[in-house]
């Protein structure tokens, strides 16, 4: 099948990769494809009621997963010596661009891989890992200890989360509020992921400050401003 395949391909002038093209039996082993691991659910000894009687309903479900080494890589980049790290470059920037872009980061991997089976599990562990240095690049900044800045910005949501979170207050408008580990970690099978665009360079200018100008960096009109977050699928 793969040699039939590869012929296939040459008629088109394309050349398959035998490294990286597998042939995978799905209920014995993984495939890896967009950084998922794909296989097929078998397990006899789960037997659920289903419309013509009870039945095993999982037996060849394809099942999406989270490689460990996924987790991994995302971990080492502020790791070291299994040492969480701070992350210096971002410490010249305000509490308010600190925690946005610790959660921008997280909330692009969490929208990526909500559709793995164990998007809870794996994305729960690295959270916990960026939070600790998202914490210690605060502490450092403002030179005081790990705890005292636990105290400061650990705040609660409407559904009694422990989140870390910041406001900056305006004249007579509601506070931008930046909070990390907010965002739901569920599986959702259908999420359509939507990647939005805009051609704006803004340079080195710190966000709140943009925002605080209250002008609109396309037209420069001042009349009607909103705020909206618009990020690259990739970040």
């Amino acid at each position: 099948m793969k040699e039939d395949i590869g012929k296939y391909l040459e008629t088109m002038r394309l050349k398959m990769s035998e490294e990286k093209t597998l042939i995978t039996h799905s209920g014995k082993g993984k495939a890896r494809f967009l950084n998922y691991h794909i296989s097929t659910l078998w397990e006899n000894t789960e037997i659920r009621n289903c419309g013509r009687g009870k039945g095993r309903r999982l037996n060849g479900k394809i099942n999406l997963t989270i490689p460990d080494d996924v987790v991994a890589k995302h971990e080492a980049r502020i790791k070291k010596k299994d040492k969480i790290l701070h992350i210096p470059e971002w410490m010249t920037n305000s509490d308010y661009d600190i925690i946005m872009a610790y959660e921008m980061k997280m909330q692009g991997l969490i929208n990526f891989y909500e559709m793995a089976s164990n998007v809870t599990v794996k994305m729960g562990r690295l959270r916990y890992v960026y939070e600790k240095s998202l914490v210690k690049t605060l502490a450092l900044k403002h030179t005081t200890t790990f705890s005292k800045v636990e105290r400061k910005y650990r705040k609660y949501v409407e559904d009694g989360k422990q989140v870390i979170a910041v406001e900056v207050k305006r004249e007579q408008k509601k506070p931008f509020v930046a909070i990390y580990g907010k965002k739901p970690m569920t599986q959702n099978r259908k999420v359509i992921i939507q990647d939005e665009m805009v051609g704006l360079h803004t340079g080195r200018n710190e966000l709140v400050s943009r925002l605080l100008n209250n002008v609109c960096e396309i037209c420069g009109s001042s009349d009607g401003v909103q705020d909206h977050h618009i990020r690259k699928l990739a970040d």
